[in-house]
Protein backbone atom coordinates (compact mmCIF):
# COMPACT_ATOMS: atom_id res chain seq x y z
CA UNK A 1 0.00 0.00 0.00
CA UNK A 2 2.79 2.43 0.89
CA UNK A 3 4.62 1.65 -2.35
CA UNK A 4 1.49 2.45 -4.36
CA UNK A 5 1.07 5.77 -2.58
CA UNK A 6 4.76 6.58 -3.04
CA UNK A 7 4.52 5.84 -6.76
CA UNK A 8 1.62 8.30 -6.98
CA UNK A 9 3.57 10.96 -5.09
CA UNK A 10 1.16 10.93 -2.15
CA UNK A 11 3.68 9.68 0.43
CA UNK A 12 7.34 10.55 1.03
CA UNK A 13 10.02 10.57 3.74
CA UNK A 14 9.13 7.09 4.99
CA UNK A 15 11.14 5.90 8.00
CA UNK A 16 10.44 2.70 9.94
CA UNK A 17 10.58 2.81 13.76
CA UNK A 18 10.76 -0.83 14.76
CA UNK A 19 11.63 0.12 18.34
CA UNK A 20 7.97 1.15 18.85
CA UNK A 21 6.41 -0.70 15.87
CA UNK A 22 5.79 2.62 14.15
CA UNK A 23 6.48 4.55 10.98
CA UNK A 24 7.16 8.17 10.07
CA UNK A 25 5.94 9.57 6.77
CA UNK A 26 4.87 12.73 5.01
CA UNK A 27 1.48 12.25 3.39
CA UNK A 28 -1.54 13.94 1.85
CA UNK A 29 -4.71 14.34 3.94
CA UNK A 30 -6.40 11.64 1.84
CA UNK A 31 -3.71 9.11 2.67
CA UNK A 32 -3.92 9.99 6.34
CA UNK A 33 -7.65 9.30 6.29
CA UNK A 34 -7.04 5.95 4.59
CA UNK A 35 -4.39 5.04 7.17
CA UNK A 36 -6.69 5.95 10.03
CA UNK A 37 -9.24 3.48 8.68
CA UNK A 38 -6.80 0.56 8.81
CA UNK A 39 -7.53 -1.75 11.79
CA UNK A 40 -3.83 -2.28 12.61
CA UNK A 41 -3.18 1.45 13.01
CA UNK A 42 -3.66 2.45 16.65
CA UNK A 43 -2.46 6.06 16.61
CA UNK A 44 -1.75 8.75 14.03
CA UNK A 45 -0.13 11.85 15.44
CA UNK A 46 1.92 14.81 14.20
CA UNK A 47 5.58 14.96 15.07
CA UNK A 48 6.43 17.34 17.92
CA UNK A 49 9.33 19.70 18.55
CA UNK A 50 11.35 19.66 21.80
CA UNK A 51 13.79 22.44 22.72
CA UNK A 52 17.38 21.80 23.79
CA UNK A 53 18.02 22.21 27.55
CA UNK A 54 19.83 25.35 28.77
CA UNK A 55 22.93 25.39 30.95
CA UNK A 56 22.50 27.16 34.29
CA UNK A 57 25.27 29.68 34.87
CA UNK A 58 27.35 28.97 37.99
CA UNK A 59 27.70 31.45 40.81
CA UNK A 60 31.12 30.28 42.01
CA UNK A 61 34.21 28.44 40.78
CA UNK A 62 34.87 25.15 42.63
CA UNK A 63 36.21 21.94 41.03
CA UNK A 64 36.14 18.84 43.24
CA UNK A 65 33.35 16.89 41.64
CA UNK A 66 35.31 13.74 40.79
CA UNK A 67 36.76 13.48 44.28
CA UNK A 68 33.31 14.09 45.72
CA UNK A 69 32.03 10.83 44.22
CA UNK A 70 35.29 8.87 44.72
CA UNK A 71 36.05 8.27 41.04
CA UNK A 72 39.87 8.47 41.52
CA UNK A 73 39.65 5.59 44.01
CA UNK A 74 38.46 3.34 41.17
CA UNK A 75 41.28 4.61 38.95
CA UNK A 76 43.73 3.62 41.68
CA UNK A 77 42.31 0.09 41.52
CA UNK A 78 42.96 0.06 37.77
CA UNK A 79 39.41 0.69 36.55
CA UNK A 80 39.20 3.74 34.27
CA UNK A 81 36.39 2.68 31.95
CA UNK A 82 38.53 0.56 29.64
CA UNK A 83 36.52 -1.80 27.44
CA UNK A 84 33.31 0.23 27.92
CA UNK A 85 31.46 2.37 25.37
CA UNK A 86 29.30 5.25 26.58
CA UNK A 87 26.81 7.28 24.56
CA UNK A 88 24.91 10.48 24.98
CA UNK A 89 21.66 11.68 23.45
CA UNK A 90 22.26 15.40 23.25
CA UNK A 91 23.23 18.31 21.00
CA UNK A 92 26.25 16.48 19.59
CA UNK A 93 29.93 16.53 20.54
CA UNK A 94 32.82 18.80 19.49
CA UNK A 95 35.07 16.06 18.16
CA UNK A 96 38.23 18.17 18.00
CA UNK A 97 38.39 18.80 21.74
CA UNK A 98 41.73 17.42 23.00
CA UNK A 99 40.00 15.74 25.94
CA UNK A 100 37.54 13.89 23.70
CA UNK A 101 39.00 13.32 20.24
CA UNK A 102 41.07 10.21 20.95
CA UNK A 103 38.20 8.53 22.82
CA UNK A 104 35.68 8.60 19.98
CA UNK A 105 35.13 5.00 18.86
CA UNK A 106 35.05 6.16 15.24
CA UNK A 107 33.31 4.76 12.19
CA UNK A 108 29.79 5.02 10.85
CA UNK A 109 28.41 3.16 13.87
CA UNK A 110 29.63 5.83 16.29
CA UNK A 111 27.68 8.93 15.26
CA UNK A 112 24.07 9.48 14.24
CA UNK A 113 22.23 12.62 13.17
CA UNK A 114 18.58 11.72 12.49
CA UNK A 115 18.06 15.08 10.77
CA UNK A 116 20.81 14.49 8.22
CA UNK A 117 22.41 17.91 8.78
CA UNK A 118 25.82 16.51 9.81
CA UNK A 119 25.81 12.84 8.81
CA UNK A 120 29.51 12.01 8.74
CA UNK A 121 31.18 12.88 12.06
CA UNK A 122 30.35 14.46 15.43
CA UNK A 123 29.36 18.13 15.49
CA UNK A 124 27.97 20.31 18.29
CA UNK A 125 26.38 23.66 17.44
CA UNK A 126 25.19 24.23 21.02
CA UNK A 127 27.84 22.99 23.45
CA UNK A 128 25.57 21.14 25.84
CA UNK A 129 26.46 17.68 24.53
CA UNK A 130 30.18 18.43 24.52
CA UNK A 131 29.93 19.38 28.19
CA UNK A 132 27.96 16.31 29.25
CA UNK A 133 30.37 14.05 27.36
CA UNK A 134 33.33 15.72 29.08
CA UNK A 135 31.94 14.79 32.50
CA UNK A 136 31.60 11.18 31.40
CA UNK A 137 34.89 10.52 29.62
CA UNK A 138 36.99 13.71 29.43
CA UNK A 139 40.73 13.23 29.85
CA UNK A 140 43.31 15.65 31.30
CA UNK A 141 44.67 17.65 28.35
CA UNK A 142 44.18 20.86 30.31
CA UNK A 143 46.24 19.60 33.24
CA UNK A 144 43.31 18.46 35.38
CA UNK A 145 41.35 15.22 35.07
CA UNK A 146 37.75 16.15 34.29
CA UNK A 147 35.98 12.92 33.24
CA UNK A 148 34.69 10.06 35.35
CA UNK A 149 35.83 7.27 32.98
CA UNK A 150 38.76 8.67 30.97
CA UNK A 151 39.62 5.38 29.25
CA UNK A 152 36.11 4.60 28.02
CA UNK A 153 35.19 5.08 24.36
CA UNK A 154 32.25 7.23 23.33
CA UNK A 155 29.64 7.41 20.60
CA UNK A 156 26.86 9.97 20.26
CA UNK A 157 23.47 10.62 18.73
CA UNK A 158 22.47 14.22 18.02
CA UNK A 159 18.81 14.58 18.95
CA UNK A 160 18.79 18.40 18.70
CA UNK A 161 19.18 19.95 15.26
CA UNK A 162 20.92 23.17 14.18
CA UNK A 163 17.93 25.17 15.47
CA UNK A 164 18.36 23.47 18.89
CA UNK A 165 15.12 21.58 18.48
CA UNK A 166 14.37 17.87 18.64
CA UNK A 167 11.41 16.04 17.18
CA UNK A 168 9.57 13.10 18.66
CA UNK A 169 10.39 10.99 15.61
CA UNK A 170 14.05 12.02 15.78
CA UNK A 171 14.24 10.84 19.38
CA UNK A 172 12.56 7.52 18.54
CA UNK A 173 15.12 7.09 15.75
CA UNK A 174 17.90 7.90 18.21
CA UNK A 175 16.83 5.23 20.70
CA UNK A 176 16.50 2.74 17.86
CA UNK A 177 19.99 3.59 16.56
CA UNK A 178 21.50 3.09 20.02
CA UNK A 179 20.28 -0.51 20.05
CA UNK A 180 21.88 -1.29 16.67
CA UNK A 181 24.26 1.48 15.51
CA UNK A 182 25.49 -0.29 12.37
CA UNK A 183 22.10 -1.70 11.37
CA UNK A 184 23.41 -5.26 11.61
CA UNK A 185 21.83 -7.22 14.49
CA UNK A 186 24.62 -9.83 14.31
CA UNK A 187 27.28 -7.36 15.51
CA UNK A 188 27.59 -6.23 19.13
CA UNK A 189 28.15 -2.49 18.77
CA UNK A 190 25.53 -1.00 21.11
CA UNK A 191 26.88 1.15 23.96
CA UNK A 192 27.09 -0.17 27.50
CA UNK A 193 25.96 3.13 29.05
CA UNK A 194 23.60 5.84 27.77
CA UNK A 195 23.25 9.31 29.28
CA UNK A 196 20.22 11.50 28.52
CA UNK A 197 20.47 15.06 29.80
CA UNK A 198 17.20 16.20 28.23
CA UNK A 199 13.52 16.20 29.14
CA UNK A 200 10.18 17.10 27.65
CA UNK A 201 9.08 20.65 28.39
CA UNK A 202 5.60 19.94 29.75
CA UNK A 203 5.02 19.02 33.37
CA UNK A 204 3.48 15.74 34.40
CA UNK A 205 3.64 12.33 32.81
CA UNK A 206 4.04 11.89 29.04
CA UNK A 207 4.61 8.24 28.13
CA UNK A 208 5.66 8.87 24.51
CA UNK A 209 9.08 7.24 25.02
CA UNK A 210 8.21 4.53 27.54
CA UNK A 211 8.48 1.72 25.00
CA UNK A 212 11.90 3.02 23.96
CA UNK A 213 13.16 2.91 27.55
CA UNK A 214 11.72 -0.56 27.99
CA UNK A 215 13.64 -1.69 24.90
CA UNK A 216 16.84 -0.05 26.15
CA UNK A 217 16.53 -1.83 29.50
CA UNK A 218 15.75 -5.13 27.80
CA UNK A 219 19.07 -4.75 25.97
CA UNK A 220 20.90 -4.52 29.31
CA UNK A 221 21.35 -0.74 29.31
CA UNK A 222 20.27 1.42 32.26
CA UNK A 223 18.57 4.61 30.93
CA UNK A 224 20.20 7.43 32.93
CA UNK A 225 18.37 10.78 32.87
CA UNK A 226 18.87 14.19 34.41
CA UNK A 227 16.02 14.87 36.84
CA UNK A 228 15.38 18.41 35.58
CA UNK A 229 16.01 21.99 36.65
CA UNK A 230 12.54 22.90 37.88
CA UNK A 231 13.06 22.78 41.66
CA UNK A 232 12.67 23.43 44.46
CA UNK A 233 8.98 22.70 43.99
CA UNK A 234 7.56 19.23 44.77
CA UNK A 235 6.53 16.96 41.90
CA UNK A 236 8.65 19.04 39.51
CA UNK A 237 10.06 16.14 37.50
CA UNK A 238 9.59 15.78 33.78
CA UNK A 239 9.28 12.87 31.39
CA UNK A 240 11.03 10.62 30.47
CA UNK A 241 13.07 10.95 33.70
CA UNK A 242 9.96 10.29 35.80
CA UNK A 243 9.18 6.96 34.11
CA UNK A 244 9.56 3.85 36.29
CA UNK A 245 12.07 2.61 33.69
CA UNK A 246 14.36 5.65 34.01
CA UNK A 247 17.20 6.22 36.48
CA UNK A 248 16.87 9.89 37.44
CA UNK A 249 19.68 12.03 38.83
CA UNK A 250 19.33 15.27 40.79
CA UNK A 251 22.08 17.78 41.56
CA UNK A 252 24.04 18.78 44.66
CA UNK A 253 26.73 21.38 45.23
CA UNK A 254 30.28 20.60 46.37
CA UNK A 255 28.97 20.91 49.94
CA UNK A 256 26.46 18.08 49.30
CA UNK A 257 23.58 20.55 49.66
CA UNK A 258 20.84 19.91 47.11
CA UNK A 259 20.87 22.53 44.34
CA UNK A 260 17.92 24.87 44.49
CA UNK A 261 17.13 24.21 40.82
CA UNK A 262 17.18 20.41 41.13
CA UNK A 263 13.73 18.93 40.44
CA UNK A 264 12.02 17.25 43.37
CA UNK A 265 9.58 14.39 43.84
CA UNK A 266 7.42 12.60 44.38
CA UNK A 267 6.29 11.28 41.03
CA UNK A 268 3.44 8.95 40.17
CA UNK A 269 4.16 8.67 36.46
CA UNK A 270 2.59 5.39 35.27
CA UNK A 271 2.70 3.84 38.75
CA UNK A 272 2.07 4.47 42.40
CA UNK A 273 3.77 7.47 44.03
CA UNK A 274 7.55 7.06 44.00
CA UNK A 275 10.58 8.87 45.39
CA UNK A 276 12.18 11.19 42.82
CA UNK A 277 15.01 11.48 41.88
CA UNK A 278 16.73 8.10 42.33
CA UNK A 279 19.90 9.75 43.64
CA UNK A 280 21.96 12.93 43.34
CA UNK A 281 25.44 13.79 42.04
CA UNK A 282 27.55 16.95 41.64
CA UNK A 283 25.80 19.43 39.37
CA UNK A 284 26.92 22.93 40.42
CA UNK A 285 29.93 24.61 38.82
CA UNK A 286 31.23 21.44 37.21
CA UNK A 287 34.40 21.96 35.17
CA UNK A 288 34.02 20.31 31.77
CA UNK A 289 34.75 20.56 28.06
CA UNK A 290 33.36 23.25 25.75
CA UNK A 291 33.17 23.79 21.99
CA UNK A 292 36.07 26.26 22.00
CA UNK A 293 38.45 23.44 22.86
CA UNK A 294 38.74 24.68 26.44
CA UNK A 295 36.77 24.35 29.64
CA UNK A 296 33.77 25.96 31.30
CA UNK A 297 31.95 25.71 34.61
CA UNK A 298 28.50 24.27 34.03
CA UNK A 299 25.57 23.79 36.38
CA UNK A 300 22.37 21.80 36.11
CA UNK A 301 21.13 18.28 36.57
CA UNK A 302 22.34 17.83 32.99
CA UNK A 303 25.85 17.64 34.44
CA UNK A 304 24.92 15.54 37.47
CA UNK A 305 23.60 12.66 35.37
CA UNK A 306 26.90 12.12 33.46
CA UNK A 307 28.64 11.54 36.80
CA UNK A 308 26.40 8.50 37.22
CA UNK A 309 26.84 7.41 33.60
CA UNK A 310 30.62 7.74 33.80
CA UNK A 311 30.64 6.09 37.21
CA UNK A 312 28.67 3.20 35.81
CA UNK A 313 31.30 2.85 33.07
CA UNK A 314 33.91 2.43 35.82
CA UNK A 315 31.82 -0.24 37.53
CA UNK A 316 31.22 -2.08 34.26
CA UNK A 317 34.93 -2.12 33.51
CA UNK A 318 35.28 -4.04 36.79
CA UNK A 319 32.05 -6.08 36.53
CA UNK A 320 31.29 -6.34 32.80
CA UNK A 321 28.38 -8.77 33.18
CA UNK A 322 26.19 -6.71 35.51
CA UNK A 323 22.49 -6.85 34.73
CA UNK A 324 20.42 -3.67 34.73
CA UNK A 325 18.98 -4.65 38.12
CA UNK A 326 22.47 -5.16 39.55
CA UNK A 327 23.61 -1.82 38.15
CA UNK A 328 20.69 -0.06 39.84
CA UNK A 329 21.17 -1.93 43.09
CA UNK A 330 24.88 -1.17 43.25
CA UNK A 331 24.38 2.53 42.62
CA UNK A 332 21.54 2.91 45.13
CA UNK A 333 22.77 0.66 47.95
CA UNK A 334 26.06 2.54 48.23
CA UNK A 335 25.00 6.19 48.33
CA UNK A 336 25.88 8.74 50.99
CA UNK A 337 22.60 9.43 52.79
CA UNK A 338 21.79 13.15 52.81
CA UNK A 339 18.88 15.20 54.10
CA UNK A 340 16.44 13.35 56.30
CA UNK A 341 17.39 9.76 57.14
CA UNK A 342 16.59 7.34 54.34
CA UNK A 343 15.21 8.16 50.92
CA UNK A 344 13.49 11.48 50.33
CA UNK A 345 12.26 13.66 47.48
CA UNK A 346 15.20 16.08 47.59
CA UNK A 347 18.16 13.69 47.45
CA UNK A 348 16.49 10.43 46.44
CA UNK A 349 18.43 7.61 48.08
CA UNK A 350 21.46 9.87 48.53
CA UNK A 351 24.64 11.08 46.80
CA UNK A 352 26.61 8.90 44.39
CA UNK A 353 29.72 7.16 45.78
CA UNK A 354 31.42 4.99 43.16
CA UNK A 355 33.96 3.41 45.52
CA UNK A 356 31.18 2.29 47.86
CA UNK A 357 29.26 0.95 44.86
CA UNK A 358 32.30 -1.10 43.80
CA UNK A 359 32.70 -2.48 47.30
CA UNK A 360 29.00 -3.35 47.53
CA UNK A 361 29.17 -5.19 44.21
CA UNK A 362 32.26 -7.12 45.36
CA UNK A 363 30.15 -8.61 48.14
CA UNK A 364 26.76 -8.89 46.47
CA UNK A 365 27.25 -10.13 42.91
CA UNK A 366 28.36 -13.69 42.10
CA UNK A 367 31.27 -12.75 39.83
CA UNK A 368 34.49 -11.31 41.19
CA UNK A 369 35.77 -8.12 39.56
CA UNK A 370 37.88 -8.76 36.47
CA UNK A 371 41.56 -7.91 36.47
CA UNK A 372 42.05 -4.39 35.11
CA UNK A 373 42.99 -4.38 31.43
CA UNK A 374 44.75 -1.62 29.51
CA UNK A 375 42.47 0.46 27.27
CA UNK A 376 42.06 -0.57 23.63
CA UNK A 377 41.83 1.50 20.85
CA UNK A 378 8.58 -5.61 18.05
CA UNK A 379 4.98 -6.94 17.87
CA UNK A 380 1.91 -4.93 18.96
CA UNK A 381 0.01 -1.77 18.07
CA UNK A 382 1.16 0.21 15.05
CA UNK A 383 1.96 3.91 15.24
CA UNK A 384 2.17 6.48 12.45
CA UNK A 385 3.87 9.88 12.80
CA UNK A 386 3.10 12.64 10.31
CA UNK A 387 5.82 15.35 10.27
CA UNK A 388 4.22 17.50 7.55
CA UNK A 389 0.76 17.45 6.00
CA UNK A 390 1.02 18.33 2.31
CA UNK A 391 -1.79 19.82 0.29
Amino acid sequence: MLKVWQAKGLVSDVKYLWIINGIQLTASPEVIEDLAAQPEVQVIQPDEVISAPPTIEPASTPEKNLLQVNAPALWDLGYRGQGIVVANMDTGVFLEHPDLQASWRGGKNSWFDPYGEHPDSPVDKNGHGTSTMGVMVGKDAGGTAIGMAPDAKWIAVRIFNDQQQATVVGIHQAFQWLLDPDGDPSTADAPHVVNSSWLLTATGCNLEFQEDLQAIRAAGILPIFSAGNHGPYPDSGRSPANYPEAFSVGAVASTDLVAVFSSRGPTNCDSESRIYPNLVAPGVSVSTTNTSGGYSLSSGTSFAAPHVAGGLALLLSAFPDLTVSQQEAGLLASVVDLGIAGEDNDYGDGRLDILEAYQWLEVNVPDSPVNPQPPSDPVGSFFVFIPVLTK
